[in-house]
């Protein structure tokens, strides 16, 4: 009863962060609390407010977290709320408030086109650059000092990328680095013939990879696009 006596002196907020990595015994506590708490009654004012942060590339359809929020959807108690990347003007306001100074166009232009707008990815390439030299400070500007090409990946972000390849068989991901190499986008008819392979087993490997938001199909027919340049270059 310890957060119904909070919740009724004040309004009181939950945040979890990171919800993708907990483990069963946490999402157990959360549906323990969560059924106690009076949602469905004249009293729902005094229930705790739960706020659930999660990359939802690492939440597939037998994630718990799935189990855990069905019940407040079926009740209307549940708002899912998807946040977009950042578009170029945002890209610039972060480096400016990560550096402490003005970015140069040209930088913050390649920095987006090397990270497409992810936040996480933007701040820890960023201070990779820096370290290695990469970017440097001229005048009242930071500047990339070498090609888009060839810019690599900070451990920290391709950690997180293979995180989400593990959870694709070996023949999948053979089938994803025949991808990589055919462009940012390209034909299902192309990737089989580049892979040797039935439209029925690539079939089978592009669904896994559009899942895990790897691929991503286009309105065309049978053509699909690598989702994000990173991965691409992951795998």
């Amino acid at each position: 009863h310890y957060l119904t006596i909070l919740t009724a002196e004040h309004p009181l907020v939950i945040v979890l962060d990171d919800v993708q990595w907990a483990d069963m015994a946490t999402f157990q506590l959360l549906s323990y609390l969560t059924s106690r708490a009076q949602y469905h009654t004249p009293d729902s004012a005094t229930a705790p407010f739960y706020i659930l942060l999660y990359r939802a590339d690492e939440i597939d359809e037998n994630h718990p977290l799935r189990d855990l929020a069905a019940p407040f959807s079926d009740l209307s108690h549940l708002q899912e709320i998807h946040l977009k990347r950042l578009d170029e003007k945002a890209v610039q306001q972060l480096v400016a408030n990560s550096t402490g100074a003005p970015p140069d166009t040209a930088f913050t232009d390649q920095l987006y086109q090397h990270t497409e707008g992810n936040p996480f990815f933007i701040v820890q390439t960023l201070l990779s650059l820096i370290q290695e030299g990469k970017v440097k400070k001229s005048g009242e500007h930071w500047q990339v000092t070498v090609a888009v090409d060839d810019l690599t990946l900070p451990q920290s972000v391709r950690m997180l990328i293979e995180r989400r390849l593990v959870h694709l068989s070996p023949a999948c991901r053979t089938t994803l680095m025949t991808a990589a190499t055919l462009g940012r986008q390209f034909s299902s008819v192309l990737l089989c013939k580049a892979c040797n392979l039935t439209e029925d087993v690539v079939a089978q490997h592009v669904d896994d990879a559009i899942q895990l938001q790897i691929l991503a199909p286009l309105s065309t027919p049978k053509k699909l696009a690598q989702q994000s340049e990173l991965a691409r270059y992951t795998v």
